[in-house]
């Protein structure tokens, strides 16, 4: 199925609205002829593995294992807590590289992994090591990744932190906001 192909990773941050652009984004590259592979945390892969792709279609999905059950489809705001949460995200690395190892001793090597800007910390490590070309895309509107990219701005010109504001209460905004 994946013979002479480019075989290309699709990565999104474990979170609500970041799995439906990088579906769009795989269909999109298998119909111009890539083999694709949608790696997720396994409480979203178990929701969607009963997806129909097309069969002309080279998609196939991955499940990563989380060390913290993440049952409620990842939505962070309704995780009792936000830092075992993080965490839990943040040492998929490791989960990560053990796929990216299976999917080169099984198959077609993997020729390019493009994973979500917030994936970026656990994926980019990995890519390094099997030197592997490494891309990121962004599943949010311009107008939040203006905002995210200028906040150390923000902060240097004293407009951030917002006085009167808990750190508990910028991140529940944040939250919402995502």
């Amino acid at each position: 199925m994946f013979a002479g192909k480019p075989h290309v990773v699709l990565v999104p941050y474990p979170a609500q609205g970041h799995f439906s652009p990088v579906v769009f984004l795989g269909k999109k590259l298998a119909e111009l002829g890539c083999a694709v592979t949608i790696a997720n945390v396994v409480s979203i892969h178990e929701q969607i593995k009963v997806w129909d792709f097309p069969s002309e279609l080279d998609i196939r999905l991955e499940a990563l294992h989380p060390a913290v059950d993440l049952s409620k489809g990842v939505l962070a705001a309704a995780e009792a807590d936000l830092m075992r949460f993080s965490r839990a995200v943040y040492d998929l690395g490791g989960e990560f590289k053990n796929l990216i190892q299976a999917l080169n001793d099984s198959g077609p090597r993997v020729t390019v992994i493009i994973s979500d800007h917030y994936a970026g910390s656990w994926c980019a490590p990995v890519t390094s090591e099997f030197g592997i070309p490494y891309a990121v895309y962004w599943p949010g509107s311009a107008a939040w990744f203006a905002v995210e990219y200028h906040v150390p701005l923000l902060i240097s010109e004293g407009d951030l932190p917002i006085k009167g504001l808990s750190l508990s209460t910028l991140i529940a905004l944040n939250l919402c906001l995502v």
